[in-house]
Formats: structure tokens, sequence, C-alpha cells
């Protein structure tokens, strides 16, 4: 992809000027790689969607109830009643249960997307580390047992957006996702307990709109 775009970065004036293109360009690409609608790219390019799909259960398999579900996220952190709320969106239900084993809904979306490595979470009490990692599953890692280790979305812990699957959401919508501001995103980086601890407490003390405008960059 860079290879067949170096002409457009060879006229860039600027060292910054060419890596922000550059960063643009992978960006793009990745978006792309992690899920699209575009059966060219799908089927050439190989989306990681695609190749994991085999995994999932039929309706998951289906590119379309995919894409319906990740149209659904407006941010790439969520608290529980955040996730929760995507999830009761898409079952069309309006309760949730606070044991995902246990409820009545017909799928899980939030499970499913951990369980494919495009949904992380960090357990905020469950630690007695200083640090907490922002756990996301490894591709070789990638299984899914119908029905059964279920993620119990629950009121400790944080749920982060893959920043790949992120850019296909925006690539999807065509405009930017709320993006969140506290700390950087990603597999295996470490942020202190109390960092969370606050961050937490910030989300179940302060009205929304100020939450929001504190945490998250609104492009």
């Amino acid at each position: 992809m860079l290879t067949e775009n170096m002409n457009k970065i060879r006229k860039c004036k600027t060292v910054l000027e060419r890596g922000e293109l550059v960063k643009e360009l992978i960006e793009q690409m990745a978006a792309k790689l992690a899920f699209s609608n575009d059966d060219s790219i799908s089927s050439v390019n190989g989306s990681y969607y695609h190749e994991k799909a085999k995994l999932l259960p039929n309706h998951w398999a289906d590119p379309e109830n995919f894409r319906k579900l990740i149209m659904m996220f407006d941010r790439n952190l969520l608290f529980f009643n955040q996730a929760r709320s995507i999830c009761r969106r898409y079952n069309g239900i309006n309760k949730c249960s606070s044991n995902c084993e246990k409820c009545k809904a017909k799928h899980h979306p939030i499970s499913m997307l951990f369980k494919l490595g495009m949904l992380g979470q960090m357990h905020v009490s469950n630690s007695n580390n200083n640090a907490i990692k922002q756990r996301f599953l490894h591709s070789k890692e990638i299984t899914y047992i119908r029905g059964k280790d279920l993620v119990n979305v629950n009121e400790q812990s944080i749920y982060i957006l893959h920043p790949a699957l992120t850019k296909s959401i925006e690539l999807l919508k065509n405009r930017h996702i709320m993006h969140f501001t506290g700390f950087i995103l990603g597999k295996d980086r470490k942020i202190q307990k109390e960092k969370l601890e606050s961050l937490m407490h910030d989300y179940k003390t302060m009205v929304k709109k100020q939450f929001d405008e504190k945490y998250f960059y609104i492009n």
C-alpha cells in the first residue's frame, strides 16, 4: 500500500507532512483489513473478520449482522452500562441480566468481540497490582464456544475497541467516533489502578456532557 503511494509520499515538503500522510494511509488500510463490506477487499487481502468468521456461530458469521453491531458504537472506550446498552439494543430487549451466562438474550455481542480480539477489557477491582493491563486476546488464541465462557459485562470492567476496528467503524460511518483521551489505548498497555479508579468515579458522579468533554475528543 505504501509502495503504491510512494510518489504521493515523496511529494510531501516536510518530514512532518510525510509522517502524517504515512499514518493516514496505514490507518485507512488497517480499517479495511479489520472489517470491510467490500467483497474485493475481503477476498483479495483477507480481512481479519472474514478470516475468523468460520469460528463464529452462524449469526455472527454473517457480515451484515456484524456490521449492524459495530455501527452501534459511538466511542472507543465504554463502561459497563454502555456495553449493556449496545447488547440490549442489538437483541431488542429492555432489561439486562447481571449474569451474561444466565441472560435470556439470544446474542452476546460483547463476548463475541472480545473472543475475536477486537474488544479489550480492564478489570479494575480484580487486581492487587498497581498497574492494570489492557487485555486483548491474541489472534492465535481466538476460539468461540457458543454459550460458554461468556464475558460477563460488569461494573468493575472497562471495555476498549481495538484501534483497527475503531477505524473500520469510522470508515463505515464516514465520520469520526469519540476517541478517549485519558490514556493511550492498546494491547498490553498498563494503566495505573489509581487512575482507572478515578476515571470510574468521574463516570459515576459527573454529568455525561462534562465527562465526555473531559475524557473524549469529539471531532
